[in-house]
């Protein structure tokens, strides 16, 4: 495992599937079960400080629009990465994802380990990119195809992998 960060996440999908695959991931220390509704996932911000990943779903069951939640989740960790899970492509809603800071989406039909585990990889290659200023958003659907934004605002479409 030499060279390789250990990264801590938690996942709040409501459904335990994804959370009990990261576990078996040597890399990856998932801190707790899956969480089953928002305000569980405050809970675990005061209880747990070093959290880099929080994989999120959009119909996690709660009191707070997905933006809202967002929004609280990064007023107690602003550090905190967030892997969305979206049940239907909504250009609208990923611009205002992208604006909120989350460049990390997928797709509920057409979610693969894999694609978490290339996302967590991929993390440091792209927050360098955006942080040279540049746009950048990892999104993945049913066909496995991703949209790449790059500085100058261009669009492409190409296989499943982060601009």
């Amino acid at each position: 495992m030499e060279g390789k960060i250990i990264k801590n996440i938690i996942t709040a999908i409501g459904n335990p599937i994804l959370n009990n695959k990261l576990k078996k991931i040597e890399n990856i220390n998932v801190l707790n079960n899956d969480i089953l509704y928002q305000e569980g996932i405050f809970e675990i911000l005061d209880l747990k400080k070093e959290i880099d990943f929080l994989i999120l779903s959009q119909i996690l069951p709660g009191n707070y629009f997905l933006e809202e939640l967002i929004e609280k989740i990064k007023e107690k960790n602003n550090k905190i990465k967030i892997i969305i899970i979206l049940e239907n492509i909504n250009n609208e809603l990923e611009n205002i994802l992208t604006k909120k800071g989350i460049y990390r989406i997928l797709y509920n039909n057409s979610i693969e380990i894999n694609d978490v585990l290339n996302i967590i990889n991929e993390d440091e290659k792209m927050e360098k990119y955006i942080a040279g200023g540049g746009l950048c958003r990892w999104c993945i659907c049913a066909d496995r195809k991703y949209t790449e934004y790059t500085e100058s605002g261009k669009t492409a479409a190409g296989n499943a992998g982060v601009c």
